[in-house]
C-alpha cells in the first residue's frame, strides 16, 4: 500500500489596516497520525489540532485599544498499554486580551483565560482571569496583576512582568523578571481527591534572568543567566530550581553571510529543565540568487548537540511529562547532528525543504549498515529516529 506524512499542516493567514485601524486573523490545522511502539498492542496516537486567532487595534481618542482573542482545540486519540484513559483526549483552551493604553505609556486590561479537558477518567474545567495595570518608561516596562480563580483559589494573588534595558554605546544590559499562575498538568492533578487545597489546580512560576551583550556592524554576542522558580505542590517536598547559563555570538560575512553559535547549559539537576545538560548549536546562513534575481534562495546549514545530559531524566511522551529514574536502558545518549535548510522565493511563492540529521540520510543513500547510520533517541518509549524531511508550500496573496 502507499504511504503518507505523518505530520500535516495548514496555515491561512489575513490582516488588513485603515485608518490607523488593523485586523489579523490567522487559522492553522495540524495533524499527526503515527504508530506507537508498544510491548503488547500496536499503539496509536491521533492528534488533531485546530488554533486559530484574531487581533484588533484601534485609537480611541488620544488612547488604544489592543484586543485578541486565541482558540486551541485538541482531540487526542491514543492506544497504548501504559494508557488507562486510552481512548480520547479533548482541550478546549482560549484567551482574551484587552488593553486600552495612553500616549504617556500607561495602560490598563484584562486577561481571561479558560481550559476545559475531557477525557475518559479526565474531566476539568478551569477560569481565571488578570487585571493589570502597566507602565511604559524610558527604559523599564512593569505590569502588576491582580488574579482570580473560578474556584476562589486565594493563593496566588499576583501575576508581574518586569523588562529593564540599559545601553552604553555598542553594549547592553537586559534584566527581565516575570511571575504567574499556570494550571497544572492533569497527570498531576489531585484535587479531586484532597479538596482541602483548591490550589491543586494551579501552581506559580517565576522567571528571572540578567543578560549582558553588545552590537557592532558586523558581529553581535551575549551572556545571559536564568532561573525559573516552580513553587512546590501541595504534597512535595521542596520547590524546583531551574537554572541556566548561556551565550550567542554572530559574524556577518558578506553578501548576505553569516555564522553564528549558541550555547546553553542547566547547571541544576531538576527534571523540569529538561536534563538537558549543555546543548550547543552552530551553523552557517546565506542567501543566493539564481535566474537574474528571479529566484531567491534562503540556505541555513547547522549543527547542534548536547553533552552530560542527566542520567536519571526521563519523558513520558505518552502522557507528556518529565520523571525521574533508575533504569540504565532509559538513559539518553549524547549525540550531535547535522541539519539542513532552504527556502526559496519564486514569484511570491515560498517553496520550502528541510532535512534534520544529515549524516543518517546520506550514509542510507551511500549503502551503509544500520548499525553505521547516526541515530537519535528522544525518549524511552520511542525507538531511534534517523532523518526527518520536511516540504511546505507557502503562498502570500496581496489585496
Amino acid at each position: 500500500g502507499g504511504s503518507s506524512p505523518i505530520h500535516h499542516s495548514y496555515r491561512i493567514d489575513y490582516g488588513a489596516s485603515k485608518n490607523d485601524r488593523k485586523l489579523e486573523v490567522s487559522a492553522g490545522r495540524f495533524i499527526t497520525r503515527s504508530g506507537l511502539p508498544d510491548s503488547t498492542s500496536n499503539g496509536l496516537e491521533n492528534d488533531n489540532i485546530l488554533n486559530a486567532g484574531i487581533r484588533y487595534q484601534r485609537p480611541l481618542g488620544d488612547w488604544s485599544m489592543n484586543t485578541y482573542f486565541g482558540q486551541f482545540f485538541q482531540h487526542r486519540l491514543i492506544h497504548h498499554s501504559s494508557m488507562a484513559d486510552s481512548n480520547y483526549q479533548n482541550i478546549n483552551r482560549n484567551r482574551l486580551d484587552i488593553l486600552f493604553q495612553s500616549p504617556g505609556g500607561f495602560g490598563f486590561g484584562i486577561n481571561q483565560n479558560t481550559q476545559q479537558m475531557n477525557g475518559d477518567s479526565t474531566n476539568r474545567f478551569l477560569s481565571w482571569s488578570t487585571f493589570y495595570l502597566q507602565k511604559e518608561l524610558k527604559k523599564i516596562n512593569l505590569l502588576i496583576g491582580m488574579n482570580q480563580f473560578n474556584n476562589g483559589s486565594g493563593d496566588y494573588p499576583f501575576s508581574w512582568q518586569l523588562n529593564y534595558q540599559k545601553e552604553w554605546d555598542a553594549f547592553y544590559m537586559k534584566i527581565v523578571s516575570s511571575g504567574s499562575p499556570k494550571p497544572i498538568h492533569p497527570t498531576f492533578d489531585y484535587s479531586d481527591r484532597v479538596t482541602t487545597y483548591d490550589s491543586l489546580n494551579y501552581e506559580f512560576w517565576s522567571h528571572a534572568m540578567v543578560k549582558v551583550g553588545f552590537i557592532n556592524q558586523n558581529m553581535h554576542g551575549d551572556l545571559f543567566v536564568s532561573m525559573v522558580h516552580r513553587k512546590k505542590r501541595v504534597y512535595e517536598k521542596e520547590d524546583s530550581n531551574i537554572q541556566f547559563v548561556g551565550g550567542n555570538i554572530g559574524f556577518d560575512i558578506k553578501n548576505g553571510w553569516s555564522v553564528y553559535s549558541k550555547i546553553i547549559a542547566q547547571i541544576d539537576s531538576s527534571i523540569y529543565g529538561g536534563g538537558i545538560g549543555t546543548m550547543a548549536t552552530a551553523g552557517m546562513q546565506g542567501k543566493l540568487s539564481l535566474f537574474k534575481g528571479y529566484m531567491k534562495i534562503d540556505t541555513h546549514l547547522w549543527m547542534d548537540g548536547a553533552n552530560g545530559k542527566l542520567k536519571s531524566f526521563g519523558f513520558d511522551p505518552i502522557k507528556q511529562v518529565p520523571f525521574n529514574h533508575t533504569i540504565p536502558s532509559w538513559e539518553l545518549p549524547d549525540k550531535w547532528l547535522i541539519h539542513f535548510e532552504a527556502v526559496a522565493n519564486i514569484s511570491g511563492v515560498m517553496l520550502s525543504y528541510k532535512i534534520n540529521n544529515i549524516l543518517n540520510a546520506v550514509g542510507s543513500m551511500g549503502g551503509a549498515s544500520k548499525e553505521d547510520l547516526m541515530w537519535a533517541r528522544p525518549n524511552h518509549v520511542y525507538p531511534q529516529l534517523g532523518r526527518m524531511m520536511q516540504f511546505g508550500v507557502t503562498w502570500y496573496f496581496m489585496d
